[in-house]
């Protein structure tokens, strides 16, 4: 049987506890109100929302007109916070129309969807405005 360092075994710790990392585990449960939502600037803007929840999608669009860039929940738990505008989470599904435009306001907006009779229904928990 192989010895173990004490190295070894603040790795294996580490790997069985996340070493106080923020985990899926912290941003498991689903939102179920609203939500404050931030835009982090940079080339690819990345956007997070407090309280800490998964959304069904995450869109951009030109203020108050059409979205430029959504991504939505196929399967798992959802979308979680920290979502960089081109992304493609895990279990998800990213349309996307054209390129963001530099100096041009957007908004943002997280909710849920629902298939409600064959027709999507989406709702909003939370949005915000950004210039990129």
């Amino acid at each position: 049987m192989p010895k173990l360092t004490r190295l070894s075994v603040l790795a294996l710790t580490c790997l069985s506890s996340s070493c106080g990392l923020a985990s899926t585990a912290d941003v498991s449960d689903r939102c179920t109100g609203p939500v404050s939502v931030t835009v982090a600037p940079a080339e690819l803007p990345t956007i997070s929302w407090m309280p800490r929840c998964s959304a069904d999608y995450v869109a951009v669009g030109y203020a108050g007109l059409n979205d430029v860039w959504w991504v939505y929940r196929l399967t798992g738990p959802g979308i979680l916070p920290d979502v960089r505008v081109g992304d493609s989470p895990p279990g998800t599904r990213t349309e996307s129309s054209l390129s963001l435009i530099h100096g041009t306001e957007y908004s943002v907006s997280v909710g849920w969807r629902t298939v409600d009779s064959g027709a999507f229904k989406l709702g909003s928990w939370g949005s915000a405005r950004f210039v990129y």
